[in-house]
This record gives C-alpha cells, structure tokens and sequence, in this order.
C-alpha cells in the first residue's frame, strides 16, 4: 500500500489523529493510544507504507495495525500501488510538474497522477485567438502538461496587451501566434508547438476564443473536422465560457443559436454584426477577467482531457465585471437542431 502524498496529519485531542483538510477525504481517527497516534503521524514522511515495520518500529501490535491501516484504506488515505508503475515504458514526470503530480496523485483512485500527466503528454489542443485570454489559456495548458499547442492567431500584440498571459512590452507588433509561442515554451521546455495549421494533425480539442459572438460557421467547420470546441466570447465588460460541444453531441452551438432566437427573432442578424465587429475591433480584455476566465476554459479542456465530464457541458458560465463569480446557464437540445438524432438513447 502506498501513503497518498501531500496529506496533512494534525494531532486532535488526546487519542485522535486527522488526516487531510480537503472535506473530500479529511478522516477523523480515535480511540488511539499514543504510539499508535505517533504512528499515523510519521506516515507523512513516507510513500510506500511498510506496516509491519511501522508497527514494530512503534511498538503497536500487528493485529491493531492491520486493523488502523484497513480503515485508511477504506478512507482513501492509502491506495494500491498503481498497474505498470514502472517501467521502461513510464516517462519520467518533470520537475515542474511536481505539484501537479502530487494533487492529481490524492485525486486519483488509484493516487498515479503520474499515468495522467503522461496522458496529458500526448494529447494536442488547438487555442484560436490569442489575446490576453487566449494566452492565458496557452499558458496554463502548457504548465499543466498538455504535450502540444497548436496557436492560430496571426494579428499582432496590441499596446494594451503585456502583462497578462506572458505577453510583454517588447511583444508589441509582434504576430500573436508567435509570441505565445515562445511563451509557453518558456513555461514548458520540450512543449511542441504549431501555429496557424492544421495540416499535422487535428487537435483533441480546439478553443474558440471570439469577441462579443462565436463565429457559427467556423465552429461548425472545426466539429466536423472531428474536433472537440470549447467557445470563450469576450463581450463589453463579461465573458461567457461554454458550452463545451464534441462532435455529434448535443446540446450544440447551433441549439444554444435557435434558443437565442427564439427569445430575439433578430439574432442571426446580431451575431453577423458582433462576429464582424470583432474581428475588425475586439472587445477589450481587462486583466482580471482575462486570466480568470483563461483560467477556468483551461480547466475545462483538462477535464475532458482527462476523461471526466467537465462542468460546461451542456452549460455555459458568464462571468461579469467588476466582481466575476461564474454564473451557470443550462442548455437544452432545440427540437429545431439536428444534432439530437445523432446522440445514442
């Protein structure tokens, strides 16, 4: 059995012990005496968990320690050492991703936050617009291990743009798409990055970074081409996250379309114009709201990537100035869309 890393052990009153602060797994253990309370404590310093040694070591019968470290196994504090944990096929995880590896270890069933980092190694997500936003989630997908960014963004660094998303002064004039380039290679040494093509490969994943609309059309392209599209629009002072959309699956972009019309018959004329607009004059990126909602949109391709259901699915989150606290809005399938036929029952 293996000690789930990062755990805090804290002494309670006299014979209890607790394990963890995340209410998720925290544990409360009593009825201790105090060579087993020392015992649980030292688990800390450890990964593998040699509990016939421990018990010797502190002087707690066999039989009491089998029974403590069975409750810690039931709690999750202790997990079964992961299938294929090693290997010439396991790839070492790099120091920065330290944190990382430990968080997603005490996430984990089986505490490999090791195999997942490696996933994310191998995985490809493509960032379509790369103001201060979009380099923001560049930068956090890179930090977060993601193997391969592919960048479309050829308009230059705004003045109004350093500072945020490792964008700086001198980057000004400069093609976005490369500067964010080198960037995340900053942050992620051995990242591979393509810019403004497709032509290697399609990503997992494509985020679809638009001021004041999504474009429909392009959105539609990218599912078709088999892409995953996670849409941000940047409006006049909020941002609208979601909803995240897979090929084939519904609700889609052009549900939440038909559900805007039905409210506003005018709104394909509306989003022609916001969609033109922005290109010509994007809406402007305050700081905060950038590396929020840059933040949160990173979290949601992490989660598909790996292999959970992320929070957007079916929703979108907006996230409205001066004090952006996410607001969730559910979709449904519109009986005018086409994508319901294509879900399984």
């Amino acid at each position: 059995m293996r000690w789930r890393r990062g755990l805090q052990v804290m002494t309670r009153r006299r014979g209890e012990v607790q394990i963890g602060t995340d209410p998720r797994w925290a544990v409360r253990v009593s009825g201790l005496d105090r060579a087993e309370a020392h015992m649980l404590a030292t688990l800390t310093d450890l990964e593998e968990v040699p509990f016939e040694g421990l018990a010797l070591r502190h002087g707690v019968e066999e039989v009491r320690a089998r029974e403590l470290f069975r409750l810690l196994e039931e709690a999750r504090v202790l997990a079964p050492a992961p299938v294929h944990r090693r290997g010439t096929d396991r790839t070492p995880v790099p120091a920065r991703l330290g944190d990382d590896l430990q968080v997603h270890s005490l996430l984990a069933r089986d505490a490999d936050g090791a195999a997942l980092l490696g996933a994310r190694a191998r995985r490809t997500v493509g960032i379509e617009g790369l103001g201060r936003t979009g380099a923001v989630v560049a930068s956090t997908l890179a930090a977060a291990g993601v193997g391969a960014l592919v960048l479309d963004d050829p308009r230059a660094v705004g003045v109004q743009e350093p500072g945020v998303g490792g964008i700086t002064e001198r980057d000004v004039d400069q093609p976005r798409e490369t500067v964010v380039a080198r960037v995340v290679t900053d942050v992620a040494p051995g990242i591979t990055t393509r810019t403004g093509t497709w032509a290697d490969g399609a990503p997992d994943v494509v985020v679809l970074v638009d001021s004041y609309a999504t474009d429909p059309e392009r959105a539609r392209t990218r599912l078709e081409s088999g892409m995953a599209v996670l849409p941000v629009v940047v409006r006049e002072a909020d941002a609208v996250v979601g909803p995240f959309v897979v090929p084939r699956g519904a609700p889609c972009l052009r549900c939440v379309g038909l559900h805007h019309a039905d409210a506003d018959p005018d709104w394909p004329v509306l989003v022609a114009q916001l969609c033109s607009r922005g290109r010509r004059s994007p809406a402007p990126q305050v700081s905060v709201l950038a590396h929020l909602v840059g933040a949160f949109a990173a979290s949601q391709v992490l989660a598909v990537l790996d292999g959970e259901v992320p929070a957007t699915a079916g929703a979108s989150y907006e996230f409205s100035l001066p004090q952006p606290i996410g607001r969730r809005r559910e979709w449904s399938e519109h009986p005018g869309c086409e994508c319901a036929d294509h879900v399984p029952a």
